[in-house]
């Protein structure tokens, strides 16, 4: 026979048995939540703490060059639109050369050339507005066109030969990846780069070609125009993509 403290002893008895499941059953969803945190917050302190690339400022700063001495001037202008010099770089710095004809920005610094005596440096803007003097290099002597386009660098001849390389955004080092014989390509007057695409053009045919950059940096060609496909222009001015992508949808060219 069941008495009332008997009945009351085994739903005190039930009770903490359900406590026990509910406990068991939450725990998986508490542990789950402690490890989700737990990974959070890891990842901020990683993405914090981790050291990232020096690389070239990418906002208002500027770089002014003399082409004769190779003396040097650098500055920013502010959010509210002033301008500010920062550091004045005389003719006596450590590469200094007489006869600049290139300077090109890219996203890991600039690439400043010679093309009477090959001499080649890379440079950067610095973070404080100060210039940070790369590493050194004799490339060829004569590159008419040297173009930034993504991570690459794209240099042409006069005599139709070309090469690709790009700088390094850990160390500032100069890498090529190709090499193109004299004849590897047309003659072209102007060769112009989109965000994705090098757009190369004759004035004196009115021929012209579209190529690309793949990955490696090796270069690719994607359609070309016989002569008389264009009319005669003197400058060909990128702003983006839209420069490539209108020729490539008429056929026709532009006239």
């Amino acid at each position: 026979m069941r008495t009332k403290t008997h009945v009351k002893a085994v739903a005190v008895a039930f009770a903490a048995t359900e406590r026990r499941q509910q406990r068991l059953a939450q725990r998986p969803e508490k542990t789950w939540s402690r490890i989700t945190v737990a990974a959070l917050v890891a990842a901020l302190l990683m993405a914090v703490l981790a050291p990232t690339a020096f690389a070239q400022e990418p906002v208002g700063s500027l770089l002014f060059v003399n082409r004769a001495t190779d003396a040097q001037a650098f500055a920013y202008i502010d959010r509210y639109g002033l301008f500010h010099q920062t550091y004045s770089l005389l003719s006596n710095h450590t590469y200094a050369a007489p006869g600049v004809s290139h300077v090109v920005n890219t996203a890991n610094g600039f690439l400043i050339y010679h093309d009477q005596t090959g001499f080649a440096y890379v440079e950067r803007i610095q973070h404080n507005g100060y210039p940070d003097l790369g590493y050194s290099y004799n490339f060829t002597v004569g590159w008419r066109d040297i173009l930034s386009i993504g991570d690459y660098l794209f240099f042409y001849k006069g005599d139709r030969s070309g090469a690709i390389g790009y700088i390094t955004p850990s160390d500032g080092r100069f890498v090529q990846t190709a090499t193109y014989l004299p004849g590897s390509f047309g003659y072209w007057s102007h060769i112009v780069a989109t965000d994705n695409f090098l757009f190369f053009y004759n004035r004196f045919d009115g021929s012209a070609a579209v190529g690309y950059i793949a990955v490696g940096g090796s270069f690719v060609t994607t359609e070309y125009y016989p002569p008389g496909t264009l009319a005669t222009f003197d400058y060909i001015v990128s702003d983006g993509a839209p420069l490539c992508s209108a020729l490539l949808k008429s056929r026709g060219g532009l006239h």
